[in-house]
């Protein structure tokens, strides 16, 4: 019963947290419906979420969730580019930028999760309570990255584009560059069977043990500066999104999960304790 309640208060916070932040960052933005767009978008966000949870957990299944948030992206960034009424150049971009990476990313994980048969972070998270919290926490995963694109697509100004554009979608190209090679790195790796039971040291993999992480931080860190023109007021708020990338890929989901694994199956390897100690956990630089 504690364990219930928890989650429930846990799934509450996280809605309202959602919904305050899209409140502070959007009400100097456009509005619909007599609320904040972003306020708008967010909603649909969460409403995304809760509706793909019935059938998940009524099939006991993740195979749904990491392409409902790919999915979710789209959609956001469709629907918030067709309510703006000031459709300009820089929200086309990004609208393009956003659909570009969430669809390459959602078919490379389903097609994970379909391969491997199962997704190793729900293996105990699937009772009512736990899976929707999950659920709710993926809307505010979604919110969160988003929000810095979602000041650009909600905003009442467009200036024209500038350093600040082009500096971004440089990195924006350079991060899902850096992803997508990494993936396919990783994944011809495991499908060599002469590299069973092995850990990836190669190729990007040389330089940053989850170089994929990096890159996803660097196209959002893109995003977020492409974003800068349009923040005034509180809406400088967004200018988080690439550090909660940051954060929840390191701490919460991606790294923390990964790196455990990794110790649990080659902790007494000599060639990964190596490995570990040479090589940086996320940049593919020393930090300190």
């Amino acid at each position: 019963m504690i364990k219930y309640i928890r989650n429930f208060f846990l799934s509450l916070s996280t809605i309202v947290f959602v919904l305050g932040i899209s409140y502070l960052t959007g009400r100097e933005g456009s509005y619909i419906f007599n609320i904040p767009s972003l306020v708008f978008l967010a909603l649909i966000i969460l409403l995304v979420q809760w509706i793909a949870f019935i059938p998940s957990y009524l099939k006991s299944t993740e195979h749904y969730f990491d392409i409902t948030g790919s999915l979710t992206y789209v959609t956001v960034a469709i629907l918030a580019f067709a309510i703006n009424d000031d459709k300009n150049i820089r929200s086309g971009i990004l609208t393009l930028l956003v659909i570009t990476w969430a669809l390459r990313l959602g078919l490379f994980l389903l097609k994970r999760v379909k391969n491997a048969g199962s997704d190793g972070r729900f293996d105990d998270l699937k009772d009512f309570s736990t899976f929707f919290m999950v659920w709710n926490l993926q809307g505010l995963w979604i919110t969160f990255t988003l929000l810095s694109s979602l000041v650009i697509f909600t905003s009442t100004s467009s200036p024209d584009l500038g350093f600040y554009d082009y500096i971004g979608i440089i990195l924006w190209f350079a991060g899902i560059s850096i992803e997508i090679i990494s993936d396919n790195q990783k994944s011809k790796f495991k499908n060599d069977l002469n590299n069973k039971n092995k850990f990836i040291k190669t190729g990007l993999w040389k330089y940053s043990r989850h170089p994929n992480y990096f890159g996803e931080i660097l196209l959002w860190t893109g995003v977020t500066i492409i974003s800068i023109p349009l923040f005034t007021g509180l809406s400088w708020i967004g200018i988080i999104s690439p550090l909660f990338v940051y954060v929840m890929l390191k701490f919460i989901s991606g790294v923390r999960i990964l790196e455990n694994r990794a110790d649990l199956k080659w902790g007494d390897d000599e060639l990964y304790i190596k490995y570990k100690k040479e090589t940086p956990e996320i940049f593919p630089f020393k930090i300190g």
